[in-house]
């Protein structure tokens, strides 16, 4: 409510209202629209100069509330591949080990490989994986699989949409295109200048623009 995030020429966000529900939630914009600095709020990594967020994500004893990839995929140098996923995910019978969660993004032969030695595309897979295997209410992801080859591209976007449905995990995720909306999204807010110029129901606004 009544949010803005200062910038230096004028806000990088200015946003009377937004509400974002349960479920699969896109943010879209062109590069500088503010799809990254409105993520950045909602996971904590910045705060807003003025205004207020609301977080009311439930609260569970067992599982994380949030989990966040970050734009660069935010991968641990120092940890294998494998050790990316052992160490976020919970504890549990119902959960995929490890290597069923490495074979879903093709990374089974890379298990023992550091970021340092992945392709760029292999990089935002392992992002994609981690952030499932954290099983947390909410995934928050910031340009998610940018880099993945087109070859193989739609597939794991619906293995990270699925996912979230099967464990009743809420993705919220940026994109700069529409397709992916289309796809993936039931919600679509529109960015543009730190602005919301739209927002609503992702079928709805496509028959029937602003």
């Amino acid at each position: 409510d009544s949010l803005t995030l200062d910038g230096h020429e004028q806000p990088r966000l200015d946003i009377p209202h937004l509400e974002i529900t349960p479920g699969r939630t896109a943010v879209m914009g062109a590069s500088g629209a503010g799809k990254t600095s409105l993520l950045n709020l909602l996971v904590g990594f910045e705060t807003p100069d003025h205004g207020q967020l609301i977080n009311q994500i439930p609260r569970s004893s067992d599982r994380l509330p949030l989990f966040w990839i970050p734009p660069d995929g935010g991968l641990w140098p120092h940890a294998t591949v494998a050790g990316h996923l052992r160490a976020i995910m919970p504890d549990g019978d119902q959960r995929l080990s490890v290597d069923e969660r490495l074979a879903v993004f093709d990374l089974t032969d890379r298990a023992t490989a550091r970021p340092g030695q992945l392709s760029a595309g292999e990089r935002s897979r392992l992002a994609a994986a981690r952030g499932l295997a954290a099983e947390a209410g909410v995934l928050v992801a910031d340009e998610p699989l940018v880099h993945v080859d087109p070859a193989r591209l739609e597939s794991d976007w619906n293995t990270l949409v699925d996912d979230t449905r099967h464990h009743h995990t809420s993705l919220v995720f940026s994109t700069h295109s529409p397709e992916q909306v289309l796809r993936h999204a039931d919600r679509v807010v529109v960015l543009a200048q730190g602005k919301v110029i739209a927002q609503g129901d992702v079928a709805s606004l496509y028959h029937q623009p602003p």
